[in-house]
């Protein structure tokens, strides 16, 4: 990464009242952690990462008109998660909610990530690995966490907002550049 990159990454909002549940697990896995890599409480929002890159600062303005133009030809998304999942990559484990990957989840990221590479931006390593036939739609909660903790019962919410957002450690946004609202 150069000096005038940054990471950005397109991502689909999760609804406010799954927000407040996802902050609630990230909160139980990273109890008695006292210096936890990712702490949900300090984000913008919880989201799921559809595609993250690396981009010149000039290139996040034509990301940005790609999205106004799409973004309400995109149908809201009907989505479900059912359970917590380790992995562990380049030795340091995280803690994710796992989204079940459906046909128009897949596609709008198979779209939103050829859109990124037809503007010859570049994807992040993690990105390379996890894209196309590889997508793993997830929430990360937390980075080596001790701390075991089950759901209920699956979780049923409708994404309807893409966002364009400044990405840090982990997959983590660390700002929402700006977003915009799914075909209503």
């Amino acid at each position: 990464m150069n000096s005038n990159e940054t990471i950005i990454g397109i991502l689909l909002l999760l609804p406010p009242s799954v927000d407040i549940q996802m902050r609630e697990f990230s909160k139980q896995l990273n109890q008695g952690n006292e210096d936890p890599e990712i702490q949900l409480a300090d984000k913008p929002r919880a989201h799921i990462t559809l595609v993250h890159a690396y981009v010149d600062g000039n290139d996040i303005t034509d990301i940005q008109e790609y999205l106004s133009k799409n973004s309400n030809a995109i149908e809201p998304l009907s989505l479900i998660c059912s359970e917590f999942k380790e992995k562990v990559e380049e030795g340091v484990k995280d803690t994710a909610m796992v989204v079940n990957k459906t046909t128009p989840l897949q596609l709008l990221h198979e779209d939103v990530t050829k859109k990124l590479l037809s503007l010859n931006m570049k994807l992040t390593k993690h990105q390379e690995k996890f894209s196309f036939a590889n997508f793993f739609p997830h929430i990360t909660l937390a980075v080596d966490s001790h701390n075991q903790i089950s759901i209920e019962k699956p979780i049923n919410f409708v994404a309807d907002t893409i966002a364009l957002g400044r990405m840090g450690h982990y997959g983590t946004c660390q700002e929402i550049i700006k977003s915009w609202k799914l075909k209503s």
